[in-house]
């Protein structure tokens, strides 16, 4: 897929190779060097916010270049809609972003029938009903409409400086199409910009619910 103005760069899977596999004069690292850093990945057996048993990775030293992301995508397939599909162990949070993760979880059980819901009240909009266990769900209003929304990832994995993580829902009805997704990323990015986008696989998705992207961006750097 072609860059979507002269100002973007959408980086695919056959762009992994070419770009990735060069020492840069701004330190990224080799694939022997990257792959040193996954198998330093602390993994810990937790829970997602359905109560499924996962596991979630963290790493107390290393941060994930852009060049990391552009990696992702090298074996990377496309789900119904085209999208990239990344698996999760790509990538890595640090100890204290995933402790937030999982005070966040804990939190939402105890007022929200699920993050989803908690989501769709307090992000999109939706109406908050008290159930009879007491705890919140998300009712869509009447006139309520299918929305895109546009956000920062509060949980973001362990980037180096400069590298910025969004996520991009559709609130109801389909998922997001390609068409969609390259639209958002036209409004939200702005000018000079190198993206990597992709979505979970379902296993790997915190919010199943509703269907989301995830976006990186770093500002453009030329190529040697």
């Amino acid at each position: 897929m072609p860059a979507i103005s002269s100002s973007y760069r959408l980086y695919m899977p056959e762009d992994a190779v070419k770009t990735y596999f060069y020492k840069s004069k701004h330190n990224d690292r080799t694939h022997n060097e990257y792959m040193k850093c996954k198998d330093q990945m602390v993994l810990t057996k937790t829970h997602n916010r359905q109560g499924k048993s996962c596991v979630k990775a963290t790493h107390y030293s290393e941060m994930i270049s852009f060049d990391m992301a552009i990696l992702s995508l090298k074996d990377a397939k496309r789900d119904a809609k085209g999208r990239l599909i990344v698996d999760g162990s790509h990538f890595w949070r640090s100890p204290e972003v995933e402790a937030l993760r999982v005070s966040d979880y804990e939190a939402d059980k105890e007022t929200y029938s699920s993050t989803a819901d908690r989501l769709h009240i307090e992000s999109f909009g939706w109406n908050a009903v008290k159930g009879k266990d007491g705890k919140t769900t998300a009712v869509r209003g009447k006139n309520a409409t299918r929305e895109i929304v546009w956000m920062k990832n509060k949980h973001t994995y362990a980037w180096e400086d400069g590298v910025e993580h969004f996520v991009c829902w559709s609130t109801d009805g389909p998922a997001l199409s390609l068409n969609e997704c390259i639209n958002a990323i036209q409004e939200n990015v702005g000018p000079d910009k190198e993206v990597v986008w992709f979505t979970n696989s379902m296993k790997n998705r915190s919010v199943p619910d509703i269907d989301h992207i995830q976006v990186i961006v770093r500002p453009s750097i030329p190529l040697p």
